[in-house]
């Protein structure tokens, strides 16, 4: 079984005014639909969490911290989908004060590929087990430097082989107009970097990697 993408999304860190970004304020807002256009809204059961607004293959959760953008489909597509409508948010609500804007993007898998375990396992491991250690999970993160921003890696194994390897791309700044501009580099930029962490540093084949989610 190849490692599949599984949530994937968009997030922007700031002071969000849930007042604004109702679900008919998302609707005019983000989604840029006609008053009274069909939304999908689902309530959680915790009256404290916010509403999540569905349309068009994206996910919108707007909280006090964060405004989260899920897209259903893991894809590259369905991502830019999803920054599209965060810089739409910047644009459309400019006095809100950001701090970051992130980019998530994760794989899994319940099949364990072998260079994975090679990443994660260490000679640590080996003295950990010699002293009577039980291993529960395995993780290696490392964070690694992409132009202004970040790229935060963190690979995992569980002690029942399940792999997950997600891949963080993270940009703070609190203007929101250099937010805008960061949002706005080629989405081949994301998928570039993740396919050389992918393929040519972990050693994952491309045969092992399911690049998109089936429709």
């Amino acid at each position: 079984m190849p490692l599949k993408p599984i949530e994937w999304s968009v997030v922007v860190a700031g002071r969000w005014n849930r007042a604004i970004l109702t679900p008919a304020g998302i609707g005019k807002h983000l989604f840029q639909v006609p008053e009274g256009t069909p939304l999908e809204v689902m309530l959680p059961i915790d009256i404290i969490a916010p509403p999540q607004v569905r349309y068009d293959g994206v996910t919108v959760v707007a909280s006090n911290e964060r405004l989260l953008l899920l897209p259903t489909k893991c894809s590259y597509d369905a991502l830019e989908k999803a920054r599209n409508l965060a810089r739409r948010a910047l644009m459309e609500l400019p006095k809100t004060p950001v701090f970051a804007v992130g980019v998530n993007v994760k794989f899994s898998t319940t099949s364990p590929i072998q260079s994975i375990s090679d990443t994660v396992h260490t000679d640590w491991d080996d003295s950990l087990s010699d002293n009577d250690f039980t291993i529960a999970d395995r993780t290696v993160t490392r964070s690694l430097k992409w132009d202004d921003s970040l790229i935060n890696v963190a690979i995992s194994e569980s002690q029942s082989l399940e792999q997950s390897l997600q891949l963080n791309f993270d940009h703070k700044d609190d203007d929101s107009d250099k937010q805008v501009r960061w949002l706005e580099l080629p989405i081949n930029d994301i998928s570039n970097q993740v396919r050389r962490i992918l393929h040519d540093t972990v050693g994952i084949a491309t045969e092992d990697l399911e690049h998109e989610a089936p429709e």
